[in-house]
């Protein structure tokens, strides 16, 4: 992967990371029971993040969605998600491509 198309992999995973921490900045635990519009939108911005602690999740986002478990979903997007953020703004210009 040439180093222009990389950073444009780590910019679409940062905009994507971005993109569920603002959705999830208004929402709650319970919202992801109850709201399947909510959940779906997280599954799917979840299962085209490339990133290694969460494969496994993408996985069973497609493959075996019926074992998903939404407490660990939740911790993924509350906990993981701001690390990603953070890893991402380390490595990534200030002006991504």
């Amino acid at each position: 992967m040439s180093r222009r198309n990389e950073a444009a992999y780590w910019g679409d995973m940062l905009d994507t990371a971005r993109a569920i921490e603002e959705r999830i900045s208004t929402a709650t635990r319970r919202d992801l029971d109850v709201n399947v519009d909510f959940r779906l939108a997280l599954m799917y911005r979840l299962q085209v993040i490339d990133w290694e602690r969460i494969t496994g999740l993408r996985h069973l986002i497609v493959h075996e969605y019926w074992r998903i478990d939404l407490d660990r979903v939740w911790d993924i997007v509350t906990r993981d998600i701001p690390d990603l953020l953070t890893a991402l703004s380390r490595i990534l210009p200030s002006d991504p491509p």
